[in-house]
C-alpha cells in the first residue's frame, strides 16, 4: 500500500503510524486540530485550488461543505475523482489512492460539522499503513537582526489580494490580482496603486510577467475559457488570446515566462505541458510531457532555449526542446514520499532550483550531472511545509518564501546558510518574487490586501 508524505508530516513529531494520530481525532471534538490532520495536507494538496481553501466553492469549483443534498460521501468523492463530472480533471489511484480519498472526506465531513453542524461518521480505517521514518526536523535559524533589512507593508486597497508579481523595467510593481479579476500596479514613486478590470469574467488571474517592452502578460485561469491576456499599459487596453481546446481539454495556463523572441511560454496545470504563444501572430503551440496528470507549475527557459518545467503531482522535472518539441523527464528521489515540486528558477551555472512544498525544503538538480540536492528549510516556529515562491538573483542567492513558516527566506549555496526574514502580518503566503533594480524583494499577499518589500541595508 502506498503513503504519500502527507501522513508523514501528520506524524513528524512522533514517528508513528498514521492509525495513532486517526485515534486522537476520535477522541477530541469534532473538527479539533483539522489544519494539522493528513486529510487537511491531501485536501490543500489536491482540491483546494478549485474549490477553495475553506471547501466553499470558487468560479470553478463547486462547494464541498454546506451542501444542500447533504454532507459529500466517500462513494461521491471516489466518483468524483474517477469518473469526474463537467470541467474536473480525473485522479487514478496511483495518483490518489482510495485510502487517501476515505481521508480527504473525513476531513471534509468535519469540516462540514464546523459549517453546518451536520453529523461526523467514524473516522477511516487506515490500520494497513505502515509507519515510516519521518523527515529530520528543519534547522533551528534565528530571524535576522531587524536592524539589517526593512520589510514594508504596502495595502492594495479595492485591488485585492494577490498572486504572480513581476518589477517593470520602469520600477513599477505589477501584480495578478487573483481575488479581484484584475491587474494591480504599485508605484513605489509615486506611494500608489491602481488595477484594471481583466475583460474576461471570474477569469482568475494567476501568472504574470512584464516583457523587456514593458507589456504586461498574465494567465488567466477560470475554467472553462484558458487564455492569455497582454496589458499595455500606455493605452491601458487588454489583448485576449483564446487557447484550445484540443488536444487537451484542460489546459488551464498558471505560470508565465518568456523566450528569446519575447514569446510567451506557460506551464498548463491540467494540460500536461507547456504553451507557447507568438505574440506576432497569436499562433499556439503546445508542448505535451509524458507524464499523465502531471499537474505542470514552475516553468523558466534555459540559455539554450530549453523549457524547464516541475511537475507538482508527477514529482518530476521537465526538459522541453521547443525546436523539436521533444520532452524529458527526471523523477525526483524521492517521488515516491510525495516532494510536491512547485515553483523554481535557474542560476548562471544552469542548475534547476525548485521549491519541496510538501517536504518544507528547497531542491536543486544538476543536468550535466543528474545530481540531485536538498536542504530543509527552517519552520520558524510554524508548520515545516509550505515552501512556495523561488527566484534566484544575479549573485545565485536562492531567495523563496514559507508559508508554514510566515517568512522570506534566503539561501547562500555557497555556504549553505539560511537567513529568515519573518513577514509583519499572519498567514501572509506569497506565491511568487521578483526583484527590483534597487535589490528589493517583492511578494504580493494571497490571503489579503497588501505587498509587501524587503530591503536589506546595506545592499
Amino acid at each position: 500500500m502506498r503513503v504519500k508524505r502527507h501522513e508523514k508530516f501528520a506524524l513528524a513529531a512522533l514517528a508513528t503510524a498514521l492509525p495513532l494520530a486517526v485515534a486522537a481525532w476520535a477522541q477530541t471534538t469534532p473538527g479539533a486540530g483539522l489544519e494539522g490532520s493528513p486529510g487537511a495536507r491531501l485536501y490543500a494538496r489536491y482540491c483546494a485550488a478549485c474549490h477553495g481553501r475553506d471547501a466553499r466553492g470558487t468560479v470553478i469549483g463547486f462547494p464541498l461543505v454546506a451542501r444542500p443534498s447533504g454532507p459529500v460521501t466517500q462513494e461521491i468523492v471516489l466518483e468524483s475523482l474517477r469518473t469526474p463530472l463537467q470541467m474536473m480533471p480525473s485522479f487514478p489511484r496511483d495518483v490518489i489512492s482510495d485510502d487517501d480519498a476515505a481521508l480527504i472526506t473525513y476531513y471534509l465531513t468535519t469540516l462540514d460539522h464546523q459549517v453546518s453542524g451536520a453529523p461526523v461518521p467514524s473516522p477511516p480505517d487506515v490500520s494497513g499503513l505502515r509507519p515510516i521514518p519521518p523527515l529530520s526536523p528543519p534547522p533551528a535559524v534565528p530571524p535576522a537582526d531587524p536592524a539589517s533589512y526593512e520589510m514594508k507593508e504596502f495595502d492594495t486597497g479595492s485591488c485585492g489580494a494577490g498572486h504572480d508579481i513581476a518589477v517593470a523595467p520602469d520600477g513599477r510593481v505589477w501584480f495578478a490580482g487573483s481575488e479581484r479579476n484584475s491587474i494591480g500596479m504599485f508605484d513605489p514613486r509615486a506611494d500608489g496603486i491602481r488595477c484594471w478590470q481583466v475583460p474576461t469574467r471570474n477569469a482568475r488571474p494567476q501568472g504574470l510577467r512584464v516583457d523587456r517592452d514593458g507589456m504586461v502578460w498574465v494567465t488567466l485561469t477560470g475554467l472553462p475559457d484558458n487564455k492569455i491576456a497582454m496589458f499595455d499599459p500606455r493605452t491601458e487596453l487588454f489583448s485576449e488570446f483564446m487557447l484550445p481546446h484540443r488536444p487537451q481539454p484542460l489546459v488551464f495556463p498558471e505560470r508565465l515566462t518568456f523566450d528569446a523572441e519575447r514569446d510567451p511560454i506557460f506551464s498548463l496545470g491540467y494540460g500536461d505541458g507547456a504553451g507557447r504563444i507568438d505574440r506576432k501572430t497569436g499562433h499556439f503551440d503546445y508542448f505535451p510531457v509524458p507524464a499523465f496528470r502531471a499537474r505542470p507549475d514552475g516553468i523558466e527557459v534555459a540559455r539554450n532555449g530549453h523549457i524547464w518545467m516541475t511537475e507538482s503531482i508527477a514529482n518530476k522535472l521537465v526538459e522541453i526542446d521547443p525546436k523539436t518539441g521533444k520532452a524529458t523527464e527526471f523523477t525526483h528521489p524521492l517521488a515516491t514520499d510525495d516532494p510536491g515540486l512547485g515553483a523554481m528558477g535557474l542560476d548562471s551555472r544552469g542548475n534547476v532550483w525548485f521549491a519541496e512544498h510538501e517536504f518544507g525544503s528547497l531542491g536543486m538538480f544538476e543536468p550535466r550531472t543528474r545530481r540531485w540536492r536538498s536542504w530543509r528549510a527552517p519552520a520558524n516556529g510554524g508548520n515545516p511545509h509550505g515552501v512556495r515562491a523561488i527566484a534566484v538573483d544575479h549573485r545565485d542567492t536562492v531567495w523563496f518564501t514559507h508559508a508554514g513558516g510566515n517568512y522570506i527566506g534566503r539561501f547562500d549555496p555557497h555556504t549553505e546558510s539560511f537567513a529568515v526574514y519573518p513577514f509583519p502580518s499572519a498567514d501572509t503566503d506569497c506565491r511568487d518574487i521578483d526583484f527590483g533594480r534597487d535589490g528589493a524583494v517583492w511578494c504580493v499577499s494571497t490571503r489579503s490586501p497588501k505587498l509587501i518589500r524587503l530591503m536589506l541595508k546595506g545592499a
